[in-house]
């Protein structure tokens, strides 16, 4: 859970925290999503299938929803082979242990806290609308 990946964070293990943030952070984006109205999955032609949306995909669906600043920095830290690109790293059992620097588990940690200050901005607006529609 996310939660054992920021005690591992504040324990000082972070290769650990990172092979936990990592996948966590990507079931929230597309929990984002999925709460935004979007579809998480994609139909595969040949399979005539089911399947999950890659993360660039999903980022790519909820850039209108985010900033831009905060869309390049996920894309950059989790899906962009130009930066971190720990989605590919810790999915794919490249990032090892020498790797697990705190530069990495504090993006993930920031990452988680500027989505959460955007979901509570977002829930307040949808209150103040709500409460003025009321009373209009």
């Amino acid at each position: 859970t996310v939660m054992e990946g920021v005690e591992l964070y504040f324990e000082g293990k972070h290769f650990q925290a990172i092979c936990i943030l990592a996948p966590q952070l990507e079931d929230l984006l597309r929990q984002l999503l999925s709460v935004l109205g979007g579809q998480t999955t994609t139909l595969h032609k040949d399979a005539h299938a089911f399947t999950e949306k890659n993360l660039n995909r999903i980022l790519a669906e909820l850039r209108n929803d985010i900033s831009e600043e905060l869309y390049r920095y996920i894309s950059w830290v989790m899906d962009d082979y130009r930066g971190y690109n720990l989605r590919y790293m810790v999915g794919h059992g490249f990032f090892k242990k020498k790797n697990g620097s705190p530069i990495y588990s504090t993006a993930l940690l920031h990452i988680f806290c500027l989505l959460i200050c955007t979901i509570w901005m977002v829930i307040e607006i949808i209150t103040i609308l709500v409460t003025y529609k009321h009373y209009a």
